[in-house]
């Protein structure tokens, strides 16, 4: 099962918000989850802290969310059978 990780600039946290939803889904057992995050959709106070974000699912998080985490555009993402 695959969930897809919407980011949000609603609430302060923003991208951060992205890192422990997809750490939450992808990282626990017992949810056993793929994510795609869409990182075009991700905003913050700064650049660097959305930079952080995409590093820390891409390469510098645990393996379980390395692992299970896939960044794309908003654009590539497709939805059905």
């Amino acid at each position: 099962m695959t969930a897809v990780i919407v980011p949000s600039s609603l609430r302060p946290r923003g991208p951060h918000d992205v890192l422990r939803w997809s750490a939450l889904a992808t990282v626990r057992r017992s949810a056993g989850f793929k994510a795609t995050v869409p990182v075009d959709g991700m905003s913050a106070e700064d650049v660097y802290n959305e930079r952080y974000v995409v590093w820390h699912l891409y390469k510098g998080g645990p393996l379980p969310l390395t692992e299970n985490v896939t960044l794309a555009r908003s654009d590539l993402i497709k939805f059905g059978n």
